[in-house]
């Protein structure tokens, strides 16, 4: 009798949610997105009712490693059958449902990001190898490894995993904001 009266209360709290080995306790919708976090930070996103072609899935969740990466995830369909996702698939979802953006959109929101208008200002070094959202003069967002680009101070690259061609090379002066990960 007081196993299952533990289990009601705990069912009614409703406000941890388990994800894989952390345990989650706040939730925020940013741009669609459900994010899900604890004190570390995003731990996963949900995505409810995405328009793919078929349209049979009911949600997606992407689970986010220490970088904020995709590592996996799951899908459920509308016929309530779930499956796991490997992480390129996961990253796939993330990415056309624009994941990426509504979490540094949370992120700038909550002031975990660290600014640089590059113009007029040297790059330190501690911000090439990492993981950089570059907002361009004409408000285009784009998302990489910053690279330091040889022989030419004037351009930056950002270098992005399975990109073909090598890394994006976008000149300094049109570049309004980079922005990286406190």
């Amino acid at each position: 009798m007081k196993q299952s009266s533990l289990l009601k209360a705990a069912g009614l709290m409703g406000c941890f949610v388990l994800t894989g080995f952390a345990v989650v306790h706040a939730q925020d919708n940013v741009e669609g997105w459900n994010l899900y976090t604890n004190n570390s930070g995003a731990v996963s996103m949900e995505y409810q009712n995405p328009d793919t072609y078929l349209k049979i899935q009911k949600f997606i969740r992407i689970d986010l490693d220490k970088q904020y990466e995709p590592m996996g995830g799951a899908v459920k369909f509308k016929n309530d059958f779930e499956r796991d996702m490997a992480k390129q698939e996961a990253a796939s979802y993330w990415e056309q449902f624009k994941g990426r953006h509504a979490l540094w959109s949370y992120l700038s929101e909550k002031g975990k990001l660290k600014d640089l208008a590059p113009q007029n200002a040297s790059i330190p070094d501690g911000f090439y190898g990492k993981m950089t959202r570059i907002v361009t003069n004409a408000n285009g967002e784009y998302f990489g490894i910053l690279q330091k680009s040889p022989g030419a101070p004037e351009v930056i690259l950002l270098a992005n995993e399975g990109a073909s061609g090598g890394p994006l090379s976008i000149e300094r002066k049109l570049i309004k904001l980079m922005q990286q990960i406190k």
